[in-house]
């Protein structure tokens, strides 16, 4: 079982990761869509072909229970070596507003010294937005480095889905996170807020 790519799905409350989950494993009822969804606990799944785990995780910033939400999806990065951190955000009309997320949990990976190098990006909801493909990676690129990312709409097809997905894991060495007290502390309690702290303080010191 360790032998297929492992990925851990990462994100805000209502970013997408379930809609990923059921449009890969054809389950129902995990997405927001559903009137009583909102996932609680981390749940593996096998793609029926066999070809990949996919883990959905909680929201990392839900409002109740955060904790122990929390200490799911670090169940999660423990469950096996991980191929891909897939960071989930739910695309906005606004590019910033993505762009700050993204640049949230870079910063928590940095700060819990996880791989970065693990964190893949996917944009939610592309069916909801003006803007391309295209413009959001060049914002990802210029800002962060970031030069790939998954963009999916309502109706892309899980195999176009799906190869993308293996193909991001084809790229990365899966790795075992062992998230630790002080890196869960550090992945799921800091913010990019202190990375910008760290940011003008340098500029202080090194005008």
């Amino acid at each position: 079982m360790a032998s297929k790519p492992y990925v851990v799905l990462l994100g805000n409350v209502e970013s997408g990761k379930s809609l990923i989950t059921e449009k890969l494993v054809d389950v129902t009822g995990r997405s927001s869509a559903a009137s009583t969804a909102m996932t609680k606990i981390s749940e593996v799944y096998e793609l029926h072909d066999g070809s990949m785990l996919i883990c959905d995780t909680p929201g990392s910033n839900a409002m109740d229970n955060k904790f122990e939400r929390n200490l799911h999806i670090a169940h999660a990065f423990d469950f096996l070596p991980v191929s891909c951190v897939l960071l989930v955000v739910k695309a906005d009309i606004r590019q910033d507003t993505v762009l700050e997320t993204v640049k949230d949990y870079c910063a928590r990976f940095q700060f819990a010294n996880l791989p970065q190098e693990l964190l893949g990006v996917c944009i939610t909801h592309m069916d909801k937005v003006a803007w391309t493909k295209g413009e959001m990676l060049a914002v990802l690129q210029s800002h962060l480095n970031i030069v790939s990312a998954l963009f999916l709409s309502h109706d892309t097809p899980k195999e176009v889905l799906k190869k993308e997905l293996l193909f991001e894991c084809s790229k990365r060495t899966p790795t075992a996170v062992n998230v630790d007290d002080t890196k869960f502390q550090n992945l799921f309690y800091n913010s990019s807020s202190q990375l910008k702290e760290i940011e003008c303080s340098k500029k202080v010191r090194n005008p």
